[in-house]
């Protein structure tokens, strides 16, 4: 997989979706480490809890794969990864995730959920959204039918949470694709790169505003048992 740099100015937004429970445990905090906005990277916010809460440790990143930093956090911890990715070309693309030391783990590609860990449940082949079907953008005013329309901008968010040790075993996390539906010549031409982009995009930023805000003064989502929470008569 080879990243290369992507002029942001040319990103085009996607729409805002409906916005699921699952992201709903997420509160923003200031990060305490400042990275740079570094063009064919991945942002990624380490928390010394499960809860991706409090001050975070910000890096960047050349790929979607990472390794806990022991130096950043301690004891349980959580991470959190974003960007946007931008595929050489439309497709059907196939998802590899590798988890490694997590309680929870959780891939989602603009709002499809590709990967999970298989702690919290297990999902069967074709349950979720891997393959996934990577189109073009919407003609806009101006494009005609026969001018190359961009391959759409695919949001990336992963969470992933450990309530062990890890500084003894740190979370990893690894993601690889392959596009299923291209010959052999596609993939090895000169246009066949991903585009990594540090951040969301601005609408899906503004969702990830309203899952925070929606999230505050609530509980824990996952109940295992639900007469927990369920008043009987005494």
């Amino acid at each position: 997989m080879t990243c290369t740099l992507y002029e942001p100015t040319t990103l085009i937004s996607t729409f805002l979706p409906l916005v699921p429970l699952a992201f709903l445990y997420h509160v923003a905090f200031p990060v305490v480490s400042a990275a740079s906005d570094i063009i064919g990277t991945l942002t990624l916010q380490e928390y010394s809890n499960t809860a991706l809460a409090g001050p975070a440790f910000l890096s960047k990143l050349s790929s979607p794969s990472f390794t806990v930093s022991t130096s950043a956090v301690t004891g349980p911890c959580s991470a959190y990864l974003t960007g946007t990715l931008i595929f050489p070309n439309p497709g059907i693309y196939n998802f590899t995730c590798t988890f490694q030391s997590t309680t929870t783990g959780w891939a989602w590609l603009d709002g499809h959920q590709i990967c999970t860990d298989g702690n919290t449940y297990h999902l069967e082949p074709g349950r979720y959204d891997n393959p996934l079907w990577i189109r073009r953008e919407r003609l806009v005013a101006g494009v005609s039918n026969g001018s190359a329309v961009p391959v759409r901008p695919m949001p990336l968010r992963v969470k992933v949470m450990y309530n062990g040790d890890c500084e003894k075993h740190p979370p990893k996390f690894d993601m690889q694709w392959k596009r299923i539906d291209a010959k052999a010549s596609d993939e090895n031409s000169p246009d066949s790169v991903t585009t990594l982009i540090p951040h969301l995009p601005p609408v899906e930023q503004r969702r990830d505003a309203v899952q925070n805000s929606l999230a505050k003064g609530w509980g824990t989502w996952l109940h295992p048992n639900i007469l927990s929470i369920v008043k009987l008569p005494e």
